[in-house]
């Protein structure tokens, strides 16, 4: 081949890769599914939570309201930094995105 025939064919290359990336990045949309439908849970909007897991319930419990009251586990006050990651894991899950489409892989996942 000839230098000018090279250097159409790599142009050639090159506009290809480029409308390729275009077209992913444009118009391909994101395979990613993003949990919706979720009723707000929030320290302000609740007064008792359950949590349950692996045949155990624990009941979480304000007493007073939603600004003053303090969080009570069998009338033993809650250990203010582990409420604290509590709430930040509970706000989490609304941006959480389904990792598994597969059943066979949810209980793995969680």
């Amino acid at each position: 081949m000839k230098s000018r025939q090279v250097g159409f064919v790599l142009m050639a290359l090159i506009a290809v890769g480029i409308a390729g990336l275009l077209f992913r990045v444009f118009a391909a949309g994101s395979d990613e599914v993003i949990l919706e439908g979720l009723v707000q849970v929030s320290p302000q909007a609740s007064d008792r939570v359950l949590v349950e897991g692996n045949g155990f319930t624990t009941e979480l419990q304000r007493l007073g309201d939603s600004e003053q009251g303090a969080w009570f586990v069998d009338d033993q006050p809650v250990f203010e930094p582990w409420l604290q990651q509590f709430w930040q894991g509970v706000d989490d899950l609304y941006d959480a995105q389904l990792i598994s489409t597969n059943p066979a892989n949810h209980e793995r996942m969680g």
